[in-house]
């Protein structure tokens, strides 16, 4: 009789794990189980399907799986949606990439991804521009120019704008993001993602150390009222764990 191969859909890798049976449902309700390598194992479960869309109740069964070990492994978590073509490419996986696994297991061991995003609560005011006639020509001129010409000089306006508003606010995001770098093993930003998001980050950061970043964000809330602080966490470490070489990073 022929076997047909399952396919595998991924959730995290664990290292020494400590119990054998899972209690928890996974992806479209399919058990998890370990697929075990020396040390180490990876979670999975059946993947009964093609692809996986992403809803709120896969998002949500995901990530169950993955902060379920949270509390007692250091967890190297997956991007959602990962599906391998069976246990031997899990297998495979491990083996090969064994190193790098160990590697990241070092590096966030007793740590976890905190996030936090900074916005403004108002749109940036801007003084009204005194319009003069040689600005009515060029208007005219715009309204009259090819799409092309267009695109290219609305472009030129959002890009203007977003450098005035980062020129206006890189010290005082600078201020936010580097102080709160030094709780945290690496970090990772991204600046100015719209014209009110000013700063959206994630930090490494020691469970011991968890605290401090708190009231560190709820003295930079009371300082800077005109700014929105959305903190997030504790996640597992999904910004710092890579089986290639970790980029875009800073770390210490």
């Amino acid at each position: 009789m022929k076997l047909i191969m399952s396919k595998q859909y991924l959730y995290c890798l664990i290292d020494k794990p400590r119990i054998d049976i899972i209690p928890c449902s996974g992806i479209n309700n399919c058990r998890p189980y370990f697929v075990r390598w020396k040390e180490i194992a990876a979670v999975v479960s059946e993947a009964r399907f093609q692809s996986i869309e992403l809803t709120s109740d896969t998002v949500l069964s995901h990530e169950t799986v993955v902060e379920y070990f949270m509390r007692e492994h250091t967890v190297l978590p997956v991007r959602f949606g990962t599906i391998l073509t069976g246990i031997d490419e899990v297998k495979s996986l491990l083996s090969t990439y064994s190193d790098k696994i160990y590697k990241n297991f070092n590096k966030v061991h007793g740590k976890v991804e905190l996030g936090l995003k900074v916005i403004l609560k108002d749109s940036p005011c801007e003084e009204p521009p005194v319009k003069e006639n040689n600005d009515v020509k060029d208007n005219d001129n715009i309204q009259q120019a090819t799409p092309g010409r267009r695109y290219l000089f609305e472009r030129f306006e959002k890009e203007e704008k977003q450098r005035k508003i980062m020129e206006k606010n890189t010290l005082l995001i600078d201020e936010i993001f580097d102080t709160l770098s030094n709780y945290s093993a690496e970090s990772c930003i991204r600046r100015l993602t719209t014209d009110r998001m000013l700063l959206n980050s994630s930090y490494l950061v020691p469970v011991g150390k968890i605290n401090e970043f708190k009231t560190t964000v709820e003295i930079f809330k009371r300082r800077y009222q005109m700014l929105s602080f959305l903190f997030s966490g504790p996640w597992p470490a999904y910004n710092f764990v890579n089986l290639a070489e970790e980029e875009n990073s800073h770390a210490k």
